[in-house]
């Protein structure tokens, strides 16, 4: 079935009784356009503010040169207040509720309406169309009227091309809000209402965050190179990626100093999402990760010590070597015997979160002093408080325990984070907390347009 919505403003000379010419010729297109659109039973459902002219244009249908040739039924809805949109929006929204099938197919002519009506009639359309999947098409008659003996197109209320553009800019709206709230599959949804082009585009776009937000960086890097990175304006153009976020996704060694870098300040934003999200678990996982990520890129920083699938008791050796020299064997005799005593005598050491730290302090480092203290010669973070936070991790549902993290308490985990590890731990004068805060912009999720 066709339902075809027909905007009617106030077209009827009272004064002369009669349209003028140009609103017949307007009349007659009209009627000529239900007669091509609608078939025997369907129905035609007519807005408008104007009574006189209702009733004129009703007898037109059917005494005119040009008549109504269908069995077509007819319902009419006087909408009351014609200078407040909102409230003619809400009218027609109703109407359109009430006759909503999503089997049926829908027409909207909004040519000859005024333009409070026309506004809240497409708006109220296209908001079916974006959200619902409605399926309706948009009409505007192009009518003529003279002008001292000349015929000139009329360009009334809205083009096709407004309405298009309308669709378009809602639909990106949308797909931003959807970004927003990390609802990636709503905006892929969403997506498929644009061009094909620009559905290409943005479909890759939309899926490479997504991945980017599960830490799936190499396949969101692939995402953005289906579509060529020649084609991607990066920093705060058409698409909001940092250079430096793209070339750390694959360029640089997973392991070296600015990567983990890069790893660690979006493993600080992407734990504060799942805190808007409310995934506390999700959270007190990454925020787990994140000290111990911190562990690894000192260890890196300072000591040039890999954690890779471990952490190399030769690397190790190398450094001392390199800090010590021939000339103080027995340091490094003393260091290396520490350690082994501390985590065994193996050739590559498998080191929980606390032991990095460990390991940090037993090679002198300043910043593990600062955070770490020992009883019975193990080591416990200085501040109570994060210590039972950070052992909350272990005993969550998502680690090995059966206990749900409550808000409260990841609050406070990412606050003693940025108090005993991001506001120590400087970066040439600079502390991790203060450059996450600078580059907080490069790695949240950006509103998308075309140009």
């Amino acid at each position: 079935m066709k339902i075809y919505f027909l905007t009617l403003g106030d077209w009827y000379d009272k004064n002369r009784n009669m349209f003028n010419k140009n609103h017949k010729d307007l009349v007659d297109k009209i009627i000529t356009n239900i007669n091509e659109k609608l078939d025997d039973g369907d129905l035609c459902i007519v807005l408008y503010n104007d009574k006189v002219t209702k009733e004129k244009f009703e007898a037109e249908m059917y005494t005119g040169e040009i008549k109504i040739k269908r069995d077509i039924n007819f319902e009419y809805f006087l909408l009351s207040d014609i200078d407040n949109p909102g409230v003619i929006a809400g009218e027609i929204n109703k109407i359109i509720t009430s006759h909503f099938d999503k089997g049926y197919r829908y027409i909207l002519n909004y040519t000859g309406g005024t333009k409070s009506i026309v506004s809240a009639a497409v708006a109220m359309f296209l908001l079916r169309k974006v959200i619902h999947g409605m399926d309706v098409e948009f009409i505007f008659i192009g009518c003529e009227k003279r002008e001292n003996g000349e015929c000139v197109k009329s360009n009334r209320v809205m083009s096709l091309s407004n309405v298009n553009e309308f669709e378009r800019e809602y639909t990106l709206h949308l797909i931003n809000e959807s970004m927003k709230t990390l609802s990636f599959d709503n905006a892929l949804n969403f997506v498929k209402r644009l061009s094909n082009k620009e559905q290409n585009i943005i479909t890759h776009f939309i899926k490479f965050y997504k991945l980017w937000d599960a830490m799936s960086y190499e396949m969101a890097y692939g995402e953005l190179e289906q579509i060529g990175l020649g084609q991607i304006k990066l920093d705060g153009h058409m698409l909001n990626i940092s250079k430096d976020i793209v070339s750390n996704m694959k360029k640089l060694p997973k392991n070296g100093k600015e990567w983990y870098k890069f790893f660690i300040i979006d493993l600080y934003n992407n734990a504060k999402r799942r805190i808007e999200q409310g995934m506390y678990d999700d959270a007190t996982a990454r925020l787990y990760r994140l000290v111990e990520a911190i562990a690894q890129y000192v260890l890196v920083r300072d000591y040039n010590i890999v954690d890779e699938g471990g952490i190399s008791l030769e690397n190790i050796r190398k450094y001392l070597n390199s800090k010590f020299g021939d000339t103080n064997i027995d340091a490094i005799g003393k260091k290396l015997s520490k350690i082994k005593e501390s985590f065994g005598d193996k050739t590559k050491y498998n080191l929980a979160l606390i032991n990095k730290y460990k390991l940090l302090y037993l090679l002198g480092s300043d910043f593990a002093n600062k955070i770490i203290k020992f009883e019975d010669d193990k080591p416990f973070l200085i501040n109570n408080e994060f210590q039972a936070l950070l052992n909350n991790r272990n005993n969550s549902i998502l680690a090995h325990g059966s206990m749900s993290i409550t808000k409260e308490d990841v609050v406070k985990f990412i606050n003693l984070i940025d108090e005993y590890l991001l506001s120590k731990l400087s970066l040439g004068g600079t502390t991790v907390k203060d450059l996450i805060d600078s580059k907080e912009e490069d790695y949240s999720f950006p509103r998308i347009f075309i140009e």
